[in-house]
């Protein structure tokens, strides 16, 4: 039996410590719900994002019962970060040892993703109603800005599609 050694760290700046480890193959939070049997774990996703001096990272573990969200927003090198990072290093050593199917996501999981494809098929629609109304427009008034319109909405077409695809 190996040493349980616990992990305290703040998920925000706003809100209260919380205690974790790893024991016998479970990951647990002191007061928490019932522990996360690592060997169950069938997916898992990781996410680390930096706006104007604002850290966010997560760390999302998937069993066949339950699902687990770990995360840490902080602004900068802090002690909580350094200690939640030590978690997650922890918690893949364990899935290393009692389960190395799961595959871990690095492109911040599918909530991230479903947001960037809708964010892309809107702006790909915007281009699709600009490059329209520049045809009707061109085809019907003869405006010369429509041939601008045109180019912005193809541009828009071919970005925002190429971006996502």
């Amino acid at each position: 039996m190996t040493e349980m050694i616990e992990y305290t760290f703040r998920s925000a700046p706003s809100r209260a410590e919380r205690v974790w480890a790893i024991k016998d193959g479970h990951l647990m939070r002191r007061g928490g719900d019932a522990p996360l049997k690592l060997s169950e774990v069938t997916r898992g996703a990781w996410g680390d994002i930096a706006y104007r001096g604002t850290r966010a990272a997560w760390f999302e573990l998937k069993t066949p019962t339950q699902q687990l969200k770990l995360e840490c927003t902080d602004h900068g090198a802090s002690a909580d970060r350094e200690q939640f990072l030590a978690l997650v290093r922890a918690i893949t050593d364990e899935l290393a040892q009692q389960n190395p199917a799961p595959a871990i996501r690095t492109d911040s999981g599918s909530a991230f993703t479903t947001a960037i494809f809708i964010l892309s098929a809107i702006g790909v629609l915007i281009g699709l109603t600009l490059l329209f109304g520049s045809l009707v427009g061109s085809l019907f008034s003869g405006n010369p800005l429509a041939a601008i319109a045109g180019a912005m909405g193809a541009a828009a077409c071919v970005l925002l599609g190429a971006s996502y695809a």
